[in-house]
């Protein structure tokens, strides 16, 4: 009996830990996140997403002159319009972590959901 309740009581606190734990490194890597725009390999934009109050849409010409109308929100990027024959940029939808990229072949665009650096300044650049 009390041996079944030392184990209850270690498995409670490893599970409150563990929790504790999660919840911190979700809020921590949240934080941080900037969405990058490349072209050719070359950054052309960047927007640290947790710094948005409003959407921002800025209108990115590629290769072969293709424009993409990408789409900023707090925690989130997405390309809303595309003058690519295929339209897979525009179907990938929202992304909101490194997990996958956007990425227009025609116009060589890719946009990546990074880290900020750890300066600490709230930026958007062109």
């Amino acid at each position: 009996m009390i041996e079944t309740r030392k184990w209850l009581i270690g498995i409670g606190i490893l599970f409150i830990v563990c929790l504790a734990l999660s919840i911190w490194l979700i809020t921590a890597k949240t934080g941080a996140d900037t969405a990058n725009v490349y072209v050719d390999g070359v950054c052309v934009y960047s927007v640290r997403l947790n710094g948005i109050t409003e959407p921002i849409e800025v209108h990115i010409t590629g290769k072969n002159e293709i424009t993409d109308t990408v789409r900023f929100e707090s925690g989130r990027v997405c390309v809303a319009q595309a003058e690519c024959p295929d339209q897979v940029c525009v179907h990938t939808g929202w992304i909101s972590d490194s997990a996958m990229p956007i990425i227009c072949l025609p116009a060589r665009m890719t946009i990546r959901v990074e880290k900020a650096p750890a300066s600490g300044i709230d930026s958007v650049s062109h």
